[in-house]
């Protein structure tokens, strides 16, 4: 699948085939085959994924900086909060779910399929040590995963995930002289993946681009985006 942002002249089926312009999030054409399922649902899928950094800048600070990220356009956060006591952790994660979902925002939470549930999120994110342990798909409406690697990936795939995030890509302030993959590494890694990939690691939201075409969904940001 490609993602077209722009073309010249009309778009016609070359074999006679009518075309619709339609809104993923209300497709109504139909009969639609079950194979497009994973192709809006990846189309649904914001470029930004913004991972919640309230061990930075405190509680109170990083929610007035959700909300100013929520009305630039932030659509897709994950919960990560890895100093939280599991109590502290549901109460942000309340928080950051009810100002998320009144901006018509998806949240996950990492790690914590209990907590996702009792902060009333959407979905879980999967460490990769999880990853590589769940023998069957959660009963969540959006599953996705931490990979590092190829072996992680295909995982991710057999396991039916939504979407994972893969790092890192760049260097990163929090892990500086770790190795990093390199978009060159990244595009081989994800580009036969049957689910959409993010970039993860030294990301900046200008960055979308430059990840597309190296076969990624979009970027997650950490410091980047807040």
């Amino acid at each position: 699948m490609y993602r077209v942002l722009g073309w010249h002249g009309e778009p016609h089926g070359r074999e006679g085939q009518q075309l619709s312009w339609q809104d993923p999030r209300a497709v109504s054409v139909s009969p639609l085959l079950s194979a497009n399922d994973g192709i809006l649902q990846s189309l649904n899928l914001p470029q930004l994924y913004a991972i919640t950094h309230a061990s930075k800048y405190g509680i109170s600070e990083f929610m007035e900086r959700l909300r100013t990220a929520l009305d630039n356009g932030v659509r897709l956060i994950q919960v990560r909060e890895r100093d939280m006591s599991a109590g502290a952790l549901t109460d942000f994660a309340r928080g950051v779910v009810s100002v998320a979902h009144d901006h018509g925002a998806r949240v996950l939470v990492n790690g914590d399929a209990a907590i996702a549930r009792a902060a009333g999120a959407d979905g879980v994110h999967l460490q990769a040590d999880q990853l590589m342990r769940r023998q069957a798909h959660p009963d969540t409406r959006l599953l996705a995963a931490s990979c590092h690697n190829r072996e992680e990936l295909l995982r991710a795939a057999e396991l039916g995930v939504d979407f994972v995030v893969l790092s890192p890509v760049l260097p990163t302030q929090s892990h500086p002289g770790a190795a990093t993959l390199g978009w060159e590494r990244f595009a081989q890694l994800c580009l036969d993946m049957p689910m959409p990939v993010f970039a993860l690691g030294g990301m900046r939201a200008d960055m979308t681009n430059t990840a597309m075409l190296h076969s990624a969904h979009g970027v997650a940001l950490l410091s980047g985006i807040w």
